[in-house]
């Protein structure tokens, strides 16, 4: 059912590059007098209503979301040991968070950004998370994750490859 808990507005960009986005968004949000952003990316589902991260007194909280690196499945947080709970994070994908409107009024603008050299040339990938990390960790806030709102993170996948590493069909036979 719907959370009556807080007056909502739900807004869907299609905007690109990502970074521009969720600029946006902030600046909307901002201007409109918001409280809170909650922002999930349209290939992430929370397992729980990430509304209640609101209410935890934090002013940036992620939910950690499985992402492909190096040719590998990891969560999208760097933290120390294994976490339960709430925790704090050295750094963490933007896929779904909620961030407070102190935080966005206190962390210098761009909140968000690709990193790039002093041409406007990408330094490696160092996507927007990245620097928005880097950027609120220098004013002074915490990051923080809560492992009991995991997201399910949907890729495009090559059905044809999956089935013939399957072998449940095989070109030719």
């Amino acid at each position: 059912g719907c959370d009556n808990r807080f007056e909502k507005e739900f807004m869907f960009l299609k905007m690109r590059p990502l970074d521009r986005a969720r600029n946006y968004l902030v600046e909307y949000a901002l201007g409109k007098g918001f409280d809170w952003i909650l922002s999930i990316d349209h290939d992430n589902a929370p397992n729980q209503n990430p509304l209640d991260l609101c209410l935890l007194e934090k002013d940036i909280v992620f939910c950690p979301t499985p992402i492909i690196k190096d040719g590998d499945i990891r969560m999208n947080v760097q933290c120390q040991g294994e976490p339960k709970g709430l925790h704090e994070v050295d750094l963490a994908g933007t896929g779904c968070y909620v961030i407070s409107r102190k935080a966005l009024l206190e962390i210098p603008k761009p909140h968000f950004a690709f990193s790039q050299d002093d041409k406007g040339i990408l330094r490696g990938f160092i996507g927007e998370d990245v620097t928005f990390c880097t950027k609120a960790k220098e004013a002074g806030f915490k990051l923080y994750m809560h492992t009991d709102y995991y997201c399910s993170h949907h890729h495009e996948v090559d059905l044809l490859d999956l089935l013939k590493n399957r072998r449940i069909f095989t070109p030719g036979s």
